[in-house]
């Protein structure tokens, strides 16, 4: 084996040390582990919970959201911040977010979806998917243009997993609460954010 390590074969430039490659490193590592594992680390980033939601408590659903984040986290501190909005009642709106989104444009479209939501008792993939594809029909609009404002409610970004995933993992009271929320952000003017 030392045969094959000797000065002469040592490159003469320093070495690089490449930033953007660490990260890639680091997600594909977190992609490949499984969220039982990533619980521990998660748990250690976000620390203590302010006001944790019911099903904080389950260890399953810790499981199910690392399980279902990993894949968009490049680092464990990102994977913690996408996770909270499904683990505690408070989460912060991204003002960008609020000011695109949260419009009064789009009172009819959180007030349709959050009666339907409330009024709907098994809250199961298949049934969110039902509604939302009502609601779409209802409204004239694409789903992306329902499910848009319902994923800043629920997470506060424009950017999460699926958004029956979303309404899934945040559980049907942190949905509503969120959504009433929203509605009520929606109808501020924008000079107050």
């Amino acid at each position: 084996m030392i045969q094959y390590f000797d000065l002469d074969h040592v490159g003469s430039s320093p070495s690089v040390f490449n930033p953007e490659k660490l990260l890639w490193l680091n997600g594909h590592y977190l992609k490949n582990s499984s969220g039982k594992d990533l619980v521990p680390l998660v748990k250690e980033q976000l620390g203590p919970l302010t006001d944790p939601l019911p099903q904080a408590s389950d260890p399953d659903h810790w499981t199910r959201v690392a399980e279902e984040l990993k894949g968009r986290s490049k680092t464990l501190v990102e994977l913690a911040q996408f996770a909270r909005p499904f683990l505690d009642k408070s989460r912060a709106i991204d003002p960008e977010a609020r000011k695109k989104i949260l419009t009064p444009a789009n009172i009819p479209v959180l007030e349709h979806l959050t009666l339907t939501l409330r009024s709907l008792s098994d809250w199961t993939g298949e049934n969110l998917r039902n509604v939302f594809s009502q609601a779409s029909e209802a409204l004239h609009l694409k789903l992306g243009e329902i499910a848009q404002p319902v994923r800043v409610a629920i997470t506060g970004k424009t950017v999460s997993p699926g958004i029956f995933d979303v309404l899934l993992l945040a559980g049907r009271e942190a949905t509503l609460a969120r959504m009433d929320e929203a509605l009520r952000l929606s109808r501020e003017p924008l000079s107050d954010v």
